[in-house]
């Protein structure tokens, strides 16, 4: 890494309704949750510290995995398909709700030096 650049924390939230993997072709065809685990390959190869939270089962590149939603929760809410081979999602969802309450502690809990931390929001609020 050049010397210019200080290494960073960076808190990359995965999406409640899909799991973060490359392995997994449910999720290969969505671009947020490539999105999410490329940009963390990237920054944990560029050396920076990289905190991902996500559900249970996740594989990302990353320095901490935060499995904060239970597969279990997933799987009930997000586990099917619907007719045209897309996942359910959205606010009213259990996994999204419980995304809600708990995400912004599991983040707050791991601050440590908010001078040199970034939380990426990569889809939606």
């Amino acid at each position: 890494m050049s010397k210019q650049f200080e290494k960073l924390k960076i808190h990359m939230p995965g999406l409640p309704h899909t799991i973060t993997t490359r392995d997994d072709p449910r999720f290969m065809t969505c671009a947020f949750t490539t999105k999410i685990y490329l940009l963390s390959k990237k920054f944990h190869d560029m050396g920076h510290e990289v905190v991902h939270y996500g559900v249970e089962g996740s594989d990302v590149p990353c320095t901490e995995n935060v499995e904060y939603i239970p597969f279990d929760m997933w799987n009930k809410c997000h586990g099917q398909r619907n007719e045209e081979g897309w996942q359910e999602f959205g606010p009213n969802y259990e996994t999204f709700k419980h995304a809600e309450k708990t995400l912004y502690k599991e983040i707050n809990s791991r601050i440590t030096d908010p001078s040199r931390e970034v939380v990426l929001a990569p889809f939606g609020s």
